[in-house]
């Protein structure tokens, strides 16, 4: 047996903290967790690498987020239920979930709502429930008919059973207030599955982001899409993206109205090979107004998830979850902070690596005022 570590990432990479300008960072603090079944644990770490803050969860953490009132929101991966089988979605264990909690800082369940089949990504709303991803199977008979139209994917893929996404919202009491089911409600014919994607697994949604009470944004990853819904009318009233992206995750609307998404760059239609982004749109002109890539591009990519979020200085913060990487750039692309997740886990498919999902950037402020015990010191 050899003693050299075959893990690659670990083997030739930095981890911890490896690069922190402190008059150009926007200050706060970063919550990130692995992305691992196994591992139950949310750090939230200072500028400095530092360890401040921990919540130990009943579930692993598919994504988590910190609430206005200090509890934590997550979404909880759930293994031990009757899951849908990988011969069907290809890797749905490793981004299923299965149950919403809300927990306080000592980490005490204060709300939750069960949901077999949620994935990826859920908001709590002012219902005091949660609007949320889930997967449902397309009757056949639709299917069919979806298939027929649809281009791109993988041939041959939606044969047997296809799944599409629901989106899901519930009041406190876990009743369901609305439900948009995107076969219902996508004409097929409109879109295309990127060329690795496959027909069985239509939409895959990986994040949602509320826009009041009556519309929602959701990232499409397998159609490369950004689309914007009218929660009265089911109509998807906005849609961009599958001539531009190569696959798409985090869309958040910014203050200025422009919106901010992780183009990952998988079999992009306008580059030759694969590499990541961030782009801020502009949704009236459809222009990009302001791009994040390295030089050389290629040394930034992630295959899967990632986020980027605008910080009130003006930087940008990434996660580029393949690598395990956050950082922060300046509206220059300038990388003032950096910090590579030094925690590497087996998933539950063997893979052992510091894969996150989506790490979120809060203020020195908000953080110190939310989260009522003394941070670890």
């Amino acid at each position: 047996m050899s003693t050299i570590n075959q893990q690659t990432q670990l083997r030739i990479s930095k981890t911890g903290l490896t690069a922190f300008d402190e008059e150009k960072a926007c200050d706060g603090y970063i919550m990130f967790h692995p992305l691992c079944e196994s591992e139950h644990t949310v750090n939230l770490i200072n500028l400095k690498g530092e360890i401040v803050y921990q919540w130990n969860l009943p579930y692993a953490p598919h994504h988590s987020y910190l609430l206005p009132n200090g509890n934590l929101f997550y979404m909880g991966k759930v293994t031990n239920d009757d899951i849908l089988k990988e011969d069907y979605i290809p890797n749905w264990i490793n981004f299923k979930s299965g149950i919403l909690q809300e927990v306080d800082p000592k980490c005490k369940v204060v709300w939750e709502h069960r949901a077999k089949y949620q994935h990826h990504d859920a908001q709590r709303t002012d219902s005091g429930g949660a609007i949320y991803v889930s997967m449902e199977l397309v009757p056949y008979d639709t299917a069919r008919k979806i298939d027929k139209v649809l281009k791109g994917g993988v041939p041959g893929s939606g044969q047997h059973k296809m799944f599409a996404d629901t989106i899901v919202e519930v009041d406190a009491f876990g009743k369901i207030l609305w439900e948009w089911p995107s076969y219902k409600y996508l004409d097929f014919s409109l879109y295309t599955l990127s060329p690795p994607s496959p027909r069985n697994d239509l939409t895959h949604i990986n994040s949602l982001w509320p826009i009041g009470d009556d519309k929602i944004m959701a990232c499409l990853k397998h159609l490369s899409e950004i689309i914007i819904i009218d929660k009265k009318t089911n109509q998807v009233i906005w849609r961009f993206g599958h001539d531009q992206f190569g696959h798409v995750h985090d869309a958040n609307i910014l203050p200025n109205g422009n919106i901010l998404a992780f183009d990952n760059g998988v079999s992009r239609k306008t580059t030759i090979y694969p590499f990541s982004r961030v782009v801020e749109i502009n949704p009236e002109t459809f222009d990009f107004v302001w791009i994040y890539e390295d030089s050389p591009v290629h040394n930034f990519f992630s295959l899967y998830g990632s986020s980027a979020r605008r910080l009130p200085n003006g930087n940008t913060f990434i996660t580029e979850a393949n690598k395990g990487r956050m950082f922060q750039v300046t509206s220059e692309q300038e990388v003032v902070w950096e910090y590579i997740n030094p925690y590497f886990v087996h998933d539950l498919q063997g893979k052992f690596s510091n894969k996150l999902s989506r790490a979120m950037h809060y203020s020195k402020e908000d953080v110190e005022r939310l989260l009522p015990l003394p941070l670890k010191k």
